[in-house]
């Protein structure tokens, strides 16, 4: 009798360990799982990452399929900021500063009677900085002296700079390649090229340089530097155009 009771003892101990081991083991599996769920929910941060890369995705270039005019009205638009030497990123104007040189400009360059004297100083009023601005960029900036200005000034409605001796504004842009990207904009490529014979303050008058080919650009004319564009299309006055969303010249790198 007590050799059987023993037996029964002894079976009732096994089994209730084995059960423990079980539950332990159901417990493991439990949080391995859990950990592996945890692991692939992917973050905001990496959601917005892809959002971004999406739209800078490689696209093909369409240059062969646009029509000569439209590659001449791309080139017109680049070259309005190769001959004013814009470079917001790497020149010596940057920020707000390089939009209001940019202004200036393009006024001294397609509207020279509007540029103003003022003592020892020249300029353009406020106005006339905003149209040009909203124009190519679809938005202006404060009418005030920007942060840290290197030489321009806001006083009594007008941006001024320490006059100076007239540059010569030779330079222009032919498109290279040009792709469409996800949110509907266009980037560009681009050579900058320099015609030697306008000095002196002088300005191109012939507009059939616009409708060159890059290698008939080259043939002819100085290379300057490459650079790339990102163009918002828009209408403006009519006339299918576009606003400057991006643009970097010289720094290669920054380019990839």
């Amino acid at each position: 009798m007590k050799k059987r009771l023993l037996v029964l003892l002894i079976v009732s101990l096994l089994v209730l360990t084995a059960c423990g081991k079980s539950e332990d083991v159901k417990n493991t599996d439990t949080k391995n799982n859990g950990e592996e769920n945890v692991q692939t929910v992917p973050e905001n941060g990496d959601e917005e990452k892809t959002e971004q890369q999406d739209n800078s995705e490689e696209t093909e270039n369409i240059i062969n399929t646009m029509s000569s005019e439209e590659k001449r009205e791309m080139n017109i638009f680049l070259s309005n900021f190769s001959e004013a030497f814009y470079n917001p990123v790497s020149g010596f104007y940057r920020g707000d500063e390089a939009k209001i040189d940019f202004a200036y400009t393009h006024i001294t360059i397609n509207s020279s009677e509007k540029v103003v004297a003022e003592d020892y100083y020249m300029g353009i009023t406020a106005e006339d900085m905003d149209i040009v601005l909203n124009r190519f960029f679809g938005e202006s900036i404060p009418h005030k002296t920007p942060e840290n200005s290197k030489r321009w000034v806001y006083k009594n409605g007008k941006f001024l700079v320490p006059a100076a001796s007239g540059d010569s504004y030779g330079n222009f842009s032919i498109v290279t390649e040009v792709r469409v990207l996800k949110d509907g904009n266009y980037e560009a490529l681009f050579n900058v090229y320099n015609d030697p014979e306008i000095v002196g303050g002088d300005i191109i008058t012939d507009k059939t340089i616009y409708s060159l080919t890059d290698s008939e650009a080259s043939d002819r004319y100085v290379f300057v530097e490459r650079g790339k564009a990102v163009l918002k299309p828009k209408t403006h006055n009519g006339k299918q155009t576009y606003e400057l969303v991006h643009y970097i010249v010289e720094n290669e790198k920054a380019m990839q």
